[in-house]
């Protein structure tokens, strides 16, 4: 079976720097997130995620996104903090809240982080199967440990061996909550 990929996150304000072109349509000063999928497979035996915010981190250094010379964050879950807390896209308060989420491509996945995290009532705007130099990757599971609410459902690290895995082809819930997968293979 081949391992799940993970999926990476990152806020940029548009300014930010010459080489990395922000999508169209947004202005100096406007902020936005880009998600990717990593090209790295890896099992999801940790609980903590810094080890696979590395990965991705190192994986968006090796790529165009390389030139914001920044840390990346997966968007993931383990027993210790949700998705949303990790990634700071927690859809609270009321109403929308949040900035627009793009693919290194430039196309559109989410209008705000109420849109990312509401997938039982808004499906995303486009798939995530993208890679950090936005070159289209196949249909792939991604592990992330998480429900479409941001917050963990068989979290990375689960002791019991398995841990909640997205598709990288769905714009409903299952870019996020597709299957629970075993994480030791």
């Amino acid at each position: 079976m081949k391992l799940p990929a993970l999926l990476a996150t990152l806020l940029i304000p548009v300014s930010l720097t010459a080489q990395v072109r922000p999508p169209v349509g947004l202005k100096p000063g406007d902020q936005y997130r880009v998600m990717f999928v990593t090209n790295t497979r890896s099992q999801a035996r940790s609980a903590d995620l810094s080890t696979y915010d590395a990965l991705i981190t190192a994986e968006a250094s090796a790529s165009p996104l390389g030139a914001l010379a920044t840390s990346w964050q997966i968007v993931a879950s383990t027993v210790a903090i949700d998705a949303r807390d990790h990634t700071q896209t927690d859809p609270s308060p009321a109403g929308r809240t949040g900035v627009p989420i793009y693919r290194p491509d430039g196309v559109r996945i989410a209008d705000d982080y109420d849109h990312l995290w509401n997938a039982d009532a808004e499906n995303l705007l486009a798939t995530l199967s993208v890679d950090a130099s936005g070159v289209q990757v196949a249909q792939s599971a991604v592990w992330t440990g998480t429900n479409q609410f941001g917050t963990r459902h068989t979290p990375l690290g689960d002791p019991g061996g398995l841990s909640n895995a997205g598709s990288t082809n769905a714009v409903f819930r299952h870019w996020i909550e597709f299957s629970g997968a075993s994480s030791q293979t």
